[in-house]
């Protein structure tokens, strides 16, 4: 992986939560080349990962080495030396996973051995906290910190401490891996998001809520969150599959209505669809018509109309030349009767009092795929439609996988 911003990085996971960033650096030592026999231990704390190794190195039964994530709130303090990590957490932490280290030595030992360095089960404690960008001086007293602690309730293991920068400064790649796999699998919550017609649920994982300040009406702090992207690819995915199978219109259709706020515009705030328009007194052909689905756009507070067919060939050949297709010229005409349909008062008033008010709905057709002639001559063929525009299906992956990617792109 090339062109990773290490500093954004840094920044990013400085600012997770407790319980990510707990999770965050499972995920890490989950990564390639580390332990292998590695769980999380919660009876001894919570973010304590425990690594057992079957070679003995002398040690019988194997030894263990301990992880110990320590969340540090650096963000409060006005300096980096105010920092204490002598707290009831930690050494709460660290009396239990001594006591551990006891209990495995006293069953692989019978009593005419003494707990030493060199028959002690835990040969290792490493600290991993979660501060960024310190200087060395600070470091350096967060360390002597860590080290004094560590002995006075482990004096049998050797001791460690790394933090943010360590891991970044050492192999950025394999960090900003751990990462992305951390936000496609993390889940900390649901956040649920309502709107007139619909309710929308995504995962996240939650960053720190000092750095977004409070909000000004209840006076309590912001969590910003971070989406995961999983549902988003997994939906791109889907909606490719059903057109390469080549689906029929009332599969593609819905599908569109039940994730049309991932497919079209952010724009689209409400969607209406198989909406019918019973009035064949006014149709030319004396019928009712279905519009397949309506979007309201609240950026011009005004309604779209869009229809839409399989993904069908958009063109013919005749006299050697490229010409649309009769569907898409059916589809069009098709369009522009409900055009007509819809600037009817009668049809107005009949939809206003659904709550449906529009002025002068514009005219969209999805159709088919993209042409295997250039995009140029494409384009000069369909110019002459100027009121309806027609979107291929390929055009709608491809503001999809847009939008996806410019919403996470430290993932890509």
């Amino acid at each position: 992986m090339s062109g990773i911003d290490a500093k954004l990085l840094k920044a990013l996971l400085s600012r997770l939560s407790k319980g990510a960033f707990q999770e965050f650096m499972f995920e890490l030592f989950k990564a390639p080349n580390g332990p292998k026999n590695m769980k999380v231990a919660q009876d001894l704390g919570e973010g304590v990962i425990l690594n057992h190794s079957d070679e003995s190195h002398g040690i019988y039964g194997g030894y263990y080495a301990a992880q110990v994530t320590d969340f540090l709130p650096a963000e409060l303090l006005t300096s980096p030396r105010q920092i204490i990590v002598n707290t009831d957490e930690l050494v709460s932490k660290l009396k239990r996973i001594d006591t551990f280290n006891q209990d495995i030595f006293q069953e692989r030992f019978d009593t005419r051995y003494l707990l030493t360095q060199e028959y002690s089960p835990l040969q290792s404690i490493c600290f991993l906290n979660n501060i960024a960008d310190f200087s060395e001086n600070d470091r350096a007293s967060l360390t002597a910190q860590y080290l004094h602690i560590g002995k006075s309730y482990t004096p049998y293991a050797s001791i460690g401490v790394h933090n943010i920068d360590t891991f970044v400064d050492q192999d950025a790649a394999i960090t900003a891996g751990a990462f992305r796999s951390f936000i496609d699998t993390y889940r900390e919550g649901i956040q649920i998001h309502f709107s007139t017609d619909a309710a929308e649920v995504n995962t996240f994982a939650a960053e720190k809520p000092l750095f977004c300040g409070v909000s000004r009406e209840s006076h309590c702090p912001y969590e910003p969150l971070i989406l995961r992207r999983t549902e988003q690819v997994k939906v791109l995915r889907d909606f490719e599959s059903l057109i390469n199978s080549n689906a029929k219109e009332r599969q593609l259709e819905e599908f569109l209505v039940e994730n049309f706020r991932l497919i079209f515009d952010p724009k689209f705030d409400r969607i209406e669809t198989q909406l019918w328009l019973r009035f064949p007194e006014l149709d030319a052909f004396g019928k009712s018509r279905r519009l397949d689905v309506f979007l309201r756009n609240s950026v011009i507070s005004d309604w779209e109309l869009f229809e839409v067919k399989r993904a069908t060939k958009l063109t013919s050949t005749y006299r050697d030349s490229q010409m649309l297709a009769s569907e898409v010229c059916y589809a069009i005409q098709q369009l522009k009767n409900y055009r007509y349909l819809l600037a009817q008062d009668k049809v107005k008033q009949r939809l206003e009092a659904e709550g449906i008010l529009y002025f002068e709905p514009s005219l969209n057709l999805i159709i088919g795929r993209k042409p295997q002639f250039s995009d140029q001559q494409f384009r000069r063929l369909i110019s002459n439609e100027k009121d309806v525009k027609i979107i291929t299906f390929d055009e709608l992956l491809r503001e999809m996988k847009l939008r996806i990617d410019d919403r996470f792109r430290l993932e890509n």
